[in-house]
């Protein structure tokens, strides 16, 4: 019975990975989403996570005329460096969200958007850079 049982969770959780497989191969590019006022959140694609390698810390980065911003994986001894959830990977129900309002309010002023909506941010992966680089004025 016991086989029985730990075969079931095997079965259950290659399904859950490749669904969640499924669904990052269909997303087109890196995206992170200024979420709208009702929650001052930044939410971060798995895609975004994926292509930095599935990093342990992330941090973000702004240009000084905060029209672009980028997410690159860091040590965890660097300021404002951000844990990404261990099973983020397989994990399909898992999410990434950052809670800053000061920051997403500076990057909604800085680009004249509405605060009270969402808005989703394509980015880019640069090698050289190792960074996903999402360039805010595009709207």
């Amino acid at each position: 019975m016991r086989m029985a049982v730990q075969a079931n969770r095997l079965n259950c959780l290659t399904w859950v990975e490749e669904r969640f497989m499924d669904n990052v191969a269909k997303t087109a590019k890196p995206h992170i989403t200024l979420m709208g006022a009702d929650k001052y959140g930044i939410r971060i694609s798995r895609y975004v996570l994926k292509a930095l390698g599935w990093p342990t810390y992330i941090c973000f980065l702004k240009s000084e005329d905060k029209k672009s911003i980028a997410l690159v994986s860091c040590k965890k001894e660097q300021p404002l460096s951000m844990k990404v959830p261990e099973d983020i990977s397989t994990n399909a129900e898992r999410k990434m969200r950052v809670y800053c309002k000061p920051f997403r309010d500076e990057l909604i002023a800085a680009n004249d958007l509405d605060p009270e909506k969402p808005f989703l941010v394509e980015g880019e992966y640069k090698d050289a850079l190792n960074a996903v680089v999402f360039p805010l004025k595009v709207f």
